[in-house]
């Protein structure tokens, strides 16, 4: 994961390291720690945020008990996490939680520029309004699959968003689209096994680009990327421009010469 790290032994070392650095995007806070432990410091990061400004805050503890959860949140925590960590898990969720930074970066961006530009369209919409088509989107985590639905319909795309792999699968059986963007771990049925359904199946949409929103795209993927006949990988955190850029990517592709996208299927990234 390529990211920039601070560290603190204490809540006293965190709230200062949170006070230097104007730039922090996530805080992983343990929860029990030596003169102030986790739920204390994010008391005091909160009281401490300026106005418009709230960083994400992931609880760590090892000792779980009842009830812990609703203390951390309570506290102003974000999210809860139980040691011993899984690996996989455990990047899934702080990929989620960068991803909504940016979003949030990008959105507050573009809300300033729009009070400053009266009547005039979003500058997405404006920069890609010529490009539509149909999408579905599959995501289990409800705060980026909205933030991906504003995105692409602000950008004149028609979006049927659903939360698990299943569903997904089951809305691809029954209706054409003219891309796929698939969530890598789902609930019910991953990314990568709904992408396979989709190509054996060979219904309405056995040649349609896939993309699968990942946290890697090294070369221990390429072989399921193979498998299931994915197309491209957007890969956490990721910004709104970059799902625009690689959504019209793919569909200026597919309308320009599907053939072409069925046999580079694996090849094209």
């Amino acid at each position: 994961m390529d990211c920039l790290f601070l560290t603190a032994r204490d809540g006293y070392e965190a709230i200062a390291a949170f006070e230097s650095e104007p730039k922090i995007d996530l805080i992983l806070m343990d929860c029990q720690m030596p003169r102030m432990g986790g739920l204390e410091a994010s008391r005091e990061i909160r009281r401490r945020e300026p106005p418009g400004r709230r960083v994400p805050i992931i609880a760590l503890t090892a000792h779980a008990m009842r009830g812990d959860r609703d203390r951390c949140l309570r506290s102003g925590m974000d999210d809860y996490v139980t040691k011993p960590i899984d690996p996989d898990s455990f990047r899934e969720m702080v990929l989620n939680w960068l991803t909504q930074v940016r979003f949030s970066e990008t959105r507050k961006a573009a809300a300033k520029r729009q009070s400053q530009v009266d009547n005039q369209a979003s500058p997405l919409v404006a920069a890609r309004g010529k490009v539509r088509g149909r999408i579905l989107a599959a995501e289990d985590n409800d705060v980026l699959r909205e933030f991906a639905v504003e995105v692409l319909e602000e950008a004149a795309f028609d979006v049927d968003s659903f939360e698990d792999g299943a569903m997904a699968l089951t809305a691809a059986q029954k209706n054409p689209y003219d891309l796929v963007l698939l969530d890598g771990h789902m609930p019910g049925k991953a990314g990568f096994a709904v992408a396979q359904s989709i190509r054996e199946g060979n219904g309405k949409n056995a040649d349609v680009p896939v993309i699968l929103i990942s946290g890697s795209s090294g070369p221990h993927c390429e072989s399921d990327r193979s498998a299931a006949g994915i197309d491209d990988f957007l890969i956490k955190p990721y910004s709104p421009d970059q799902l625009l850029t690689i959504v019209e990517r793919w569909l200026n592709r597919k309308h320009a010469d599907t053939p072409e996208i069925a046999e580079n299927r694996v090849r094209v990234s």
